[in-house]
This record gives structure tokens, C-alpha cells and sequence, in this order.
């Protein structure tokens, strides 16, 4: 077991008395409030010292980063937040980011693109302006898509090469269907541009949710590692939406022992340091 404490780059906090998260609806598993001391019970016997908070998709995003820094004021294991901004709106996103910005956890910005039927979305003009503003404010981009939009991001991070990206959840390739030479093509491209991070993250929920096994994410993982590189891979455990597809431990002992023959360094890189780094903790 890690010897060490792990930071969770990518974790999801609910509070249904504050806000609405409509995409939940028809998942038993999702239903009630998330804490963060909710994921540090089911993370034991391991030790989750920071976790980086993602927004979740609410009804009032402003209202969710700010609660999510009022959080983070009592609890210093809350140590980052990617928060929503809906950045196709140009320079007019302007002032809400900056007012995100102002908030001490905020180190970027995720707009969710997975659900867009177009598959050009991210290279709309306004939607780079808006992107290319997130430099000036010390913020990286989240990136959140599924398999079939991996050329649009391709485009993208070349259009912005001033802008730091994270590829959420591997770019959420089609586990149950099998390692694929599209996506590996795409992620291996991703990985040739230096200013892209990707977290190996939400891999359950894309293979059997009612029977994954850990021998179908291991392509996946080897991949990702082997293009990446050990300084721009990060560990995200995706609670509570990891629940679909089994409990936290599962995937995090996954990857734990598909990481079995990284160095002690390299180890430490993937569950901790990369998201000191890259998320400025």
C-alpha cells in the first residue's frame, strides 16, 4: 500500500440544500450529499492529505465555487478547485472570471463539452477568446469530452499553446469496447504537446460498470503512462461518481497495481506531486 499521502486531483463534493445537479437524476448511487469527509471513510486505509474539488455541472456555478471556498477555509485537505464558467461567451466571460479568480481556491476552469453535439464546439471564435483569457488570470483548463471529440481538442490545444490543458478521465475512450486505434492515435498526439496534463481518472464508469476488470484497464492505464510520461499524469478518483462502477478503493487499488513498477519517485509524481505542480497547491 502507498506509504505516502495522496492528493486526489479530481474529486466531486454534492450539497443538495444549495444547489440542483439535474444530470444526477435516475442514479440511486449519486442521490444525497457528498462531503468531503465522506470520501476520506471510504479512501481508509489510505490517506488522501489534499483532493483538488471539479465542479459537478450544478444550476448556479458562481455559487459553487464560492461555497467550495468557504469549504476549503475549515478544511485544508480541500486544497484546489476547477470550477464552471461558460467560456463561449468571449471576452464577455470576462468579469465572472475574474471574480472566480478572486476566490483563494480556484486554480482553473472546466466547461463541459462532452455533451456537445458539435463537434467543433471548442474552436468557435468566442469560445478560444474566452479560453485565451485564462492565462492572464493564472488558470488552466479542464478538459472533459468523450472519445469521438479528441480531434477538436487536438485542434484546440494547438490553437492555444499559451493555455495549460488537463484531459479529464483520459479523454474517456470506449473501455468495454476495447483499446482503439483512434483514441490511442488522438491521446498519443496530445501527449506530443507539452502544455497538456491528463488524469487518469473515471476509467470504471467508461468499462462494465456491473463487472469491469481491473485486466480491461490496464491497456488504458500502460498507455496513458507510457506517452505522458511520469511528470504529466495525475491521479483523480472521480467520488462520488466512481460509485456507478464499484466503490473508491477499487479503482484507486487498481491503479496502485498497475503502477507496480514505477520507482518510488515516479509513484509519488502520479498520486501527489504532478498535482501540486500543475494545479499550483
Amino acid at each position: 500500500m502507498l506509504d505516502f499521502g495522496i492528493v486526489d486531483s479530481h474529486v466531486h463534493l454534492l450539497d443538495r440544500k444549495l444547489l440542483t445537479y439535474d444530470w444526477t437524476a435516475g442514479f440511486p448511487a449519486l442521490q444525497g450529499d457528498f462531503a468531503l469527509a465522506d470520501l476520506m471513510r471510504q479512501a481508509r486505509p489510505y490517506n488522501i492529505e489534499g483532493a483538488v474539488f471539479v465542479e459537478v455541472d450544478a444550476d448556479k456555478p458562481l455559487l459553487e465555487a464560492e461555497w467550495v471556498d468557504g469549504l476549503a477555509a475549515t478544511d485544508k485537505r480541500l486544497q484546489g478547485a476547477v470550477v464552471s464558467l461558460d467560456l463561449e461567451r468571449g471576452a464577455a466571460a470576462e468579469p465572472d472570471l475574474a471574480r472566480l479568480a478572486a476566490l483563494k481556491t480556484t486554480r482553473g476552469v472546466r466547461r463541459l463539452l462532452q455533451g456537445e453535439a458539435d463537434l467543433n464546439f471548442a474552436l468557435r471564435p468566442d469560445f478560444l477568446v474566452g479560453l485565451k483569457l485564462l492565462p492572464k488570470y493564472g488558470l488552466s483548463f479542464d478538459v472533459c469530452v468523450r472519445e469521438r471529440q479528441l480531434p477538436m481538442v487536438l485542434e484546440m490545444a494547438r490553437r492555444c499553446e499559451g493555455v495549460s490543458f488537463v484531459l479529464d478521465h483520459i479523454g474517456k475512450p470506449d473501455i468495454g469496447g476495447g483499446i482503439a486505434a483512434p483514441w490511442k492515435d488522438a491521446v498519443a498526439e496530445l501527449a506530443r504537446l507539452p502544455h497538456v496534463a491528463v488524469k487518469l481518472s473515471g476509467l470504471t464508469t467508461e468499462a462494465d460498470p456491473l463487472g469491469w476488470k481491473p485486466s480491461q484497464l490496464r491497456p488504458f492505464i500502460d498507455w496513458v503512462c507510457e506517452r505522458f510520461g511520469v511528470e504529466r499524469i495525475m491521479y483523480g478518483g472521480d467520488w462520488p461518481v466512481c460509485r456507478l462502477a464499484g466503490d473508491y478503493l477499487q479503482w484507486l487499488v487498481t491503479l496502485e497495481q498497475a503502477t507496480a513498477d514505477f520507482s518510488e519517485g515516479e509513484r509519488r509524481n502520479l498520486f501527489a506531486d504532478n498535482a501540486r505542480r500543475i494545479y499550483r497547491l
